[in-house]
């Protein structure tokens, strides 16, 4: 849990955490050069399974990501957002799916002052499903993730962009490691204006750096012929925002992705439709 001036979510985030960890396992938590009172408010938090570290200079999501990941020595890693809440069942139920797989998300709940409570969409996505989601869109909330730490160390973590998420999934799948996403809410999401993902052209600024062009590049390697990719990824790259992208490679998917699952047709058809894409 990387943390930056969360002191007024930070404590409800550690204590929905807790509730649903196991006894044997550890929350990390590094405060990233907070100017408010983060650090003495995870520790108003008495519970020994929360180790705080603390940095007085701002190192970025990536740099306190791939900090936290060098930290630990567990077998299964988890991500959690210092103003989300967590499910009572998130992690039982999240080392009960892994099963082979490398990595595992979840649905979520949105919320928000002057908001409704929503619902993400309650679709499962699988190993498969999930190469061809991730071409269109970024179908996995980072707050959910419950991974093999070996799966992300080997692909070297995060990278520093604006999408630092997106592309780390990109990478891992484009590397053989198997990502998939249960049907059931593990998070309540916490919604404000201030959030980056928030700023209208986020997503625009975010694709058109090289990091998620290059791990765009190398997924869209794994299901079409190499003679296509550089056309095709020329068209992407030239494309101004992530809708026009996913217009360009959805008719290179659409006969693939009706041979999937029905559940996978439907939560990609879902993901298309938030895109505004045909599929």
């Amino acid at each position: 849990m990387p943390a930056r001036d969360a002191e007024s979510t930070i404590v409800t985030a550690l204590r929905s955490t807790l509730r649903s960890m196991p006894d044997d396992s550890e929350i990390l938590v590094l405060d990233d050069a907070s100017g408010d009172g983060t650090a003495k408010a995870v520790r108003s938090v008495r519970d020994n399974r929360i180790r705080l570290t603390t940095s007085s200079k701002s190192l970025g999501v990536a740099a306190a990501l791939n900090e936290l990941l060098s930290s630990s020595a567990a077998e299964f890693i988890a991500r959690m957002d210092a103003d989300d809440i967590s499910s009572p069942i998130r992690f039982i139920r999240q080392k009960r799916t892994i099963g082979e797989r490398d990595a595992v998300f979840a649905s979520t709940v949105l919320f928000g002052k002057g908001s409704r409570l929503r619902v993400t969409p309650l679709a499962p996505l699988s190993p498969k499903g999930s190469i061809f989601a991730l071409l269109l869109g970024n179908p996995f909330a980072h707050s959910t993730m419950f991974a093999r730490r070996r799966a992300v160390a080997e692909v070297s973590g995060y990278r520093s962009c604006m999408a630092e998420d997106y592309d780390l999934w990109m990478r891992m799948a484009a590397s053989g490691r198997r990502l998939a996403r249960d049907w059931l809410p593990a998070v309540a999401l916490r919604q404000h204006p201030s959030q980056v993902t928030a700023a209208a052209d986020w997503g625009d600024r975010a694709a058109a750096e090289p990091e998620w062009q290059e791990s765009y590049e190398r997924l869209l390697r794994t299901i079409i012929s190499p003679s296509l990719v550089s056309t095709v990824h020329a068209s992407v790259s030239a494309s101004h925002t992530p809708a026009r992208k996913a217009e360009v490679i959805a008719p290179l998917l659409r006969g693939r992705v009706q041979k999937l699952s029905r559940s996978d047709r439907l939560s990609i058809g879902l993901l298309a439709r938030r895109e505004g894409v045909s599929l």
